[in-house]
């Protein structure tokens, strides 16, 4: 069966402290400063869908709308108004369980005259049950290789880049 979620919600917040990236990275590493926002509102909602194919394939799609404004009305620095999410999960014959998700964030307003670039994470997992309490699994996060440009202060994207791994899980026995 087709499942809908839908969330809303809003926040008044005062005496708002907020990070705001110094003008350049040294080494791809941006250095902080703190800001006083006073006052700030922020809005939004999420939409999420998860729509069974059949009792092998799963798909969930998802949307995230967030409206921010400080007093002076301009937005929150480094927060995305919109971000996109997509998976795909098939679970294959030999209880192997395959896992593709993406991710697309929007620009997001930094400062005046300074924008993060829109982005696209894409990641993926295998996971194989061994027997009835182990699991192996492995993957790649941000296989695009997605980085903030050297340099680029504000550069919202991910720092780590492509990342694989492997691991294992073991369910303990309960009492």
């Amino acid at each position: 069966r087709l499942a809908v979620r839908l969330g809303a919600f809003a926040n008044w917040i005062d005496g708002l402290i907020d990070v705001v990236p110094l003008a350049s990275a040294v080494d791809g590493v941006t250095t902080y400063r703190y800001r006083n926002v006073g006052r700030a509102r922020t809005a939004g909602g999420q939409l999420d869908v998860t729509w069974p194919l059949r009792s092998f394939a799963r798909v969930e799609l998802g949307y995230a709308f967030l409206h921010t404004r400080a007093a002076t009305g301009a937005p929150l620095p480094s927060r995305p108004p919109h971000t996109l999410r997509a998976s795909v999960r098939w679970l294959l014959p030999r209880e192997i369980e395959v896992v593709v998700r993406l991710r697309v964030v929007a620009s997001a307003w930094v400062d005046v005259d300074q924008h993060s670039p829109p982005f696209s994470i894409l990641d993926g997992r295998i996971e194989k049950r061994v027997d009835g309490t182990w699991t192996v699994h492995g993957g790649v996060l941000d296989a695009l290789d997605v980085r903030p440009a050297p340099g680029r202060a504000g550069d919202q994207r991910p720092v780590d880049g492509r990342v694989f791994y492997l691991g294992v899980t073991a369910d303990l026995p309960g009492e």
